[in-house]
């Protein structure tokens, strides 16, 4: 048994299905208007960006600068993302630079966020890469020949 829908009721069945579709994406493109805005209030920069380390799973070790500019002044704070805590903060700024002595395994994200926040204003990453991989065997302490 074979049941025929007309053409009509198929396009009423898919008309929800479409709108759904349509109100999405312009969601979808305000929400990306407002990260692009939001981005382009606030700049920072890292200098350097990546630490090498000899080994993998090694610490690296980098003196690193962050300079950040902003369009307006405010209450801002650079926030290492691991733990979520403030590196450093500055009231009634427009710019700031702070120096930070990096010391981790592996790569780590800052960002900016104006203070009692949640929201990231800017954003960079200290990369970590190192020169040789760490071999997963342990080295034997002896050899045959």
């Amino acid at each position: 048994m074979t049941i025929s829908i007309p053409r009509a009721d198929l396009f009423l069945l898919r008309l929800p299905l479409l709108c759904i579709l349509v109100v999405s994406t312009y969601v979808n493109a305000e929400e990306t208007k407002k990260h692009d805005a939001t981005q382009k209030m606030m700049q920072l920069t890292i200098t350097p960006e990546r630490c090498v380390a000899l080994r993998q799973g090694q610490t690296c070790y980098q003196l690193v600068e962050f300079n950040w500019q902003s369009i307006t002044a405010g209450d801002f704070c650079l926030v290492d993302t691991l733990n979520d805590n403030p590196l450093y903060c500055w009231n009634d700024a427009t710019s700031g630079q702070f120096r930070l002595d990096f010391q981790s395994p592996q790569s780590t994200n800052y960002v900016m966020r104006a203070q009692g926040e949640l929201i990231d204003l800017a954003q960079k990453t200290m990369t970590v890469a190192w020169v040789y991989k760490s071999s997963k065997r342990p080295k034997a302490s002896w050899r045959l020949f």
